[in-house]
């Protein structure tokens, strides 16, 4: 039977659950910036600091303009998920194509979205060396899934 990308396959289906869990993670960091931005009065255009920090002055827009330590942390760990979920979006539904064994399937979506999220909060808490494992991890799991992919269609 070929392998297809509907909810009746369920290799599919995995990959449609640890990819909405990886999603509304990354999803949730928007809004966190925004709320760490708020608090810490630190924004990225000087009319936000005008209407939400209410910025009166020239002095005042140059000061919520600055950089925060915190707001450059939480971009940091949105940039290094664009560069690792997106790659795992690209590659996981062809991986699905290739009619992996379901539990390796499982352990593979299961692996990359644990260690997603687990980086997310190491990253937060300034955790190394764990912060880099769950990068690794992630990365594996990429070349992994291109490698299977690849494999399957030299065949």
């Amino acid at each position: 039977m070929a392998a297809e990308l509907s909810l009746s396959n369920p290799v599919f289906k995995l990959f449609a659950y640890y990819s909405t869990i990886v999603l509304v993670k990354y999803l949730l960091l928007l809004p966190l910036t925004a709320l760490i931005r708020t608090t810490r009065k630190k924004y990225s255009n000087p009319e936000d600091a005008k209407a939400f920090g209410n910025a009166k002055s020239t002095e005042d827009v140059k000061r919520m303009g600055a950089t925060d330590s915190t707001v450059e942390r939480v971009k940091r760990v949105v940039q290094n998920d664009i560069e690792n979920i997106y790659a795992f979006m690209a590659l996981a539904p062809l991986y699905v194509l290739t009619a992996p064994a379901l539990n390796t399937a499982l352990w593979v979506f299961r692996l990359f979205t644990g260690a997603r999220v687990a980086h997310t909060v190491c990253y937060l808490l300034s955790l190394q060396p764990f912060r880099g494992i769950c990068w690794i991890i992630n990365i594996s799991i990429n070349f992994y899934m291109a490698y299977c992919i690849y494999q399957s269609c030299a065949k």
